[in-house]
């Protein structure tokens, strides 16, 4: 037997939509109604479901049931009006659901391509990171070499029982990794900087350092002991060819009065490369074994013929 709450309902929405003057009703519209599935309507060996089926179908008037049941028949579970209300207020609702999914659709999207653009930067911006830190790196052991000199000059100075020299060292560095004429504009620029500083009558020798990257130049400079007094001058870089080694010799010559020495660096391509895979990784490593590729191929060994005071094999 069909429960009767969900009789009572069918037959309340049967009761609703022919007092709206429907003559034709369908199983589908009264169990959506309703809220009573068609299958329990469907029902084949059900009285009950079966007597309602002929009521949708008009074979049987409605009232048949309802003098037989209860007086809740009598109560309509919900009218046409208060339905059609419902079904408009939940799609307005829907409507809006469609327009916020729009909306979020269109931030992820543009997240999307924001972080991609933010990946495809990444290498280069780690290229650019790379160098920053190389020049950082150069810079704090330059300043760290002048804080020793200025701390041994101080300390020289207080023991005047202590005889010795006083000297000091200036590192001019150079980058590699450029053309011969960026690296010798460079050079110029920063002789003129120090020129400027008064300090050219102090300088009493030159190094010009040759050699590819990784060589071990900041090393030697750090352990060579100039043999005279006064400021030692540390010239690396752009000294990979004949004609800019005799340019920067013939510079330096007229700017300073003070024997120019050449420091040949004998290590290798290879022994170069290992030095900065153990030093270095990433963009870094990069940045530096392709400056050592690019210095390799260009260089060209020293002549007897050059204008040096002498050539210091190291």
């Amino acid at each position: 037997m069909a429960k009767q709450d969900l009789l009572n309902r069918v037959y309340a929405t049967i009761s609703a939509l022919q007092s709206d003057g429907r003559k034709k009703l369908s199983v589908m519209e009264v169990s959506k109604l309703s809220g009573v599935g068609r299958a329990t309507i469907n029902q084949k060996h059900d009285p009950d479901w079966v007597k309602v089926r002929e009521v949708i179908k008009g074979t049987t008037h409605s009232g048949v049931y309802a003098k037989d049941s209860s007086e809740d028949i009598k109560k309509p579970l919900k009218n046409t009006q208060e339905i059609h209300h419902r079904l408009k207020e939940l799609e307005e609702q829907l409507a809006l659901l469609r327009e916020r999914a729009s909306t979020t659709y269109n931030q992820l999207i543009d997240r999307v391509q924001y972080y991609f653009a933010l990946a495809s930067e990444k290498p280069a911006k780690q290229v650019e990171k790379a160098k920053l830190l190389q020049e950082l790196t150069h810079q704090k052991n330059q300043n760290a070499i002048l804080r020793a000199d200025l701390k041994a000059a101080l300390a020289e100075s207080l023991t005047p029982a202590v005889s010795g020299i006083i000297t000091s060292k200036i590192i001019l560095e150079v980058p590699n990794a450029v053309s011969d004429s960026e690296a010798i504009l460079s050079f110029l620029e920063k002789l003129d900087s120090l020129s400027s500083q008064n300090r050219s009558s102090l300088v009493t020798a030159v190094y010009i350092m040759c050699g590819l990257p990784m060589c071990g130049k900041s090393s030697w400079i750090d352990n060579h002991k100039p043999p005279t007094p006064g400021v030692s001058l540390y010239v690396c870089g752009a000294s990979d060819t004949v004609s800019t080694r005799n340019l920067l010799v013939s510079r330096v010559r007229k700017e300073f009065s003070a024997p120019v020495h050449c420091v040949r660096f004998s290590l290798g391509l290879d022994a170069c490369i290992s030095r900065a895979e153990k030093q270095f990784n990433g963009a870094a490593l990069e940045l530096n074994i392709s400056s050592i590729k690019v210095v390799a191929a260009r260089f060209e060994e020293i002549q007897f013929s050059e204008n040096f005071d002498s050539i210091i094999l190291a």
